[in-house]
């Protein structure tokens, strides 16, 4: 089971904090030209504290460097950076889809579960603050890559991150 289903099942009246929540509801990001409609299914957004959570499921380990980076983002662990990028890129976007939609974001949370946890510990969360001008470019982004697409345009005029794996084997 996963844990969208059990709170999904959960007797809501019990978890005040959960009224008016929204579980892996589907959301209108936007529509890119020659694409189409791009939705998505945040995990969890909790409408009465303006507040949107995405689950990220791991192992202790990979956990544990991930949390690291959090901590101090001066480390050297590339991988770990850029996989953080990315899910906040990620939750940045779902929050951009909803104000846009009139539900208002202002505070994210990745929490991270992992899978071969045996404390409370292995449960740890990072919650940040929304950036409309970060997700917006990151919106942008995604619109002009696909614009290059249509176009033919060579997309190493593109910055990439040299930990993304799909950019170094150009798919």
């Amino acid at each position: 089971m996963y844990l969208e289903d059990a709170i999904e099942r959960a007797d809501l009246e019990q978890f005040p904090e959960l009224t008016g929540a929204k579980v892996e509801e589907k959301i209108f990001l936007g529509e890119i030209e020659g694409y189409g409609k791009i939705n998505s299914k945040p995990d969890l957004v909790l409408i009465e504290h303006n507040h949107l959570i995405d689950w990220k499921t791991s192992t202790r380990d990979k956990s544990r460097k991930l949390q690291k980076m959090i901590d101090d983002p001066s480390g050297k662990d590339s991988g770990s950076a850029y996989t953080i990028k990315k899910y906040v890129a990620q939750t940045q976007l779902y929050a951009w889809g909803l104000n846009r939609s009139g539900t208002r974001i202002d505070n994210l949370s990745l929490v991270f579960i992992n899978r071969d946890g045996t404390t409370e510990a292995d449960v740890w969360s990072h919650t940040f603050e929304y950036s409309e001008e970060f997700a917006q470019s990151m919106w942008d982004r995604l619109v002009n890559v696909w614009s290059a697409l249509q176009e033919s345009r060579d997309l190493e005029l593109f910055d990439r991150d040299p930990e993304c794996f799909k950019c170094r084997v150009g798919i």
